[in-house]
């Protein structure tokens, strides 16, 4: 699957396959009316990303990261720069980090960090475990953040389809808690206990085949890099109005006044007339989804959502507008086919 199919992809996947997980179990929850709890709408994308096909072996960054995004040599600059990404290996100082253990005749290595205020995902190579034709790999780590375990919103994880010179690429990403960059500087620990492979029954467990114990350690970094407008400004012909938005290189918060619930808000369903996506200087649009969304002020109706980009890392003084759903272009069969959007332009305060 091309980056482009995987961009159709996402962008048709229907509504009720965007659902909260946690643990990698599906569930739903609703917000407290009380305002500040999060409602989750955990990655369709996660969906997609484990049906990526193998590519060639990139120098540097990690298999997964170069097929996910495609960057560019002066976004992967950019974002080393900046800390957004780190390659853990070519920066280990502090001799008290552990980035790879080896137990069992397997080793687990901690390979790139791609972290903001918002989100990690982390990216480890995975040595030494045998994996037959037709089966698909499982694991589940356990994470702490300065010894603690309630700093996320929402846990997720997913192989990359393919082996890398023999070498298995595990993605684990992290929605935070709390967005403030208090995570970043502390030491994070992963440890994974098993690998297993996933069940052939659809909802099955994971059938262990390999226990053990892989601890990795070091110190969580990257990058509060951002923009922020305040266009103040009426999405489309809705009543919704698009306060402020903070635009990072892999996260858009942005914040909405909106006038009434819309239909589907007791399903969970996000508001419709939220940000989908950002259109660059170039011409070119990324698609941007999951994440946390909720209210962040019931009573006066103010609700934001926190979304990831899911297809690239932005050069964000390239950003030249905010991306909202407008409706379709229909086939001579009246059946939809292009997406259409509102756009709302970006200026850097």
């Amino acid at each position: 699957m091309t980056g482009k199919d995987m961009l159709k992809g996402i962008q048709n996947l229907d509504a009720d396959l965007i659902k909260e997980a946690e643990f990698g179990k599906f569930q739903k929850n609703r917000a407290g009316i009380s305002g500040k709890k999060k409602l989750l709408f955990l990655l369709a994308a996660t969906l997609i990303m484990g049906t990526m096909t193998a590519a060639a072996v990139y120098t540097r960054w990690s298999t997964t990261a170069q097929t996910r995004y495609n960057p560019s040599q002066d976004v992967k600059e950019q974002a080393e720069k900046s800390g957004l990404s780190v390659m853990l290996e070519e920066t280990k100082e502090n001799p008290n980090e552990v980035l790879s253990v080896t137990d069992q005749g397997i080793t687990i290595t901690a390979v790139q960090t791609i972290v903001d205020n918002y989100h990690a995902e982390i990216i480890f190579r995975i040595d030494g475990f045998d994996l037959p034709e037709g089966k698909s790999p499982a694991v589940w780590p356990t994470v702490t953040i300065d010894g603690k375990q309630d700093f996320y919103v929402s846990q997720s994880g997913w192989f990359f389809d393919g082996t890398t010179d023999g070498s298995l690429e595990y993605t684990h990403y992290i929605s935070f808690q709390e967005t403030d960059g208090r995570y970043m500087g502390k030491e994070i620990t992963v440890t994974f206990l098993s690998i297993d492979f996933q069940s052939d029954q659809k909802a099955g467990m994971p059938v262990p085949q390999v226990e053990g114990n892989w601890e990795l350690k070091w110190t969580l970094t990257g990058t509060s890099d951002s923009i922020s407008i305040t266009p103040n400004a009426k999405i489309g012909d809705s009543g919704v109005i698009l306060l402020d938005a903070e635009i990072g290189q892999k996260t858009i918060r942005a914040r909405y006044q909106v006038d009434d619930y819309w239909e589907g808000w007791d399903e969970l369903v996000e508001l419709p007339q939220a940000v989908c996506g950002v259109r660059m200087k170039d011409g070119s649009e990324h698609i941007c989804g999951g994440g946390t969304s909720g209210f962040e002020d019931q009573e006066n109706m103010i609700y934001f959502t926190e979304l990831d980009i899911y297809d690239a890392i932005l050069d964000i003084s390239q950003v030249e507008s905010l991306m909202f759903h407008k409706g379709w272009e229909l086939d001579s069969n009246g059946k939809p086919t292009i997406q259409t959007f509102y756009y709302i332009p970006v200026s850097a305060s």
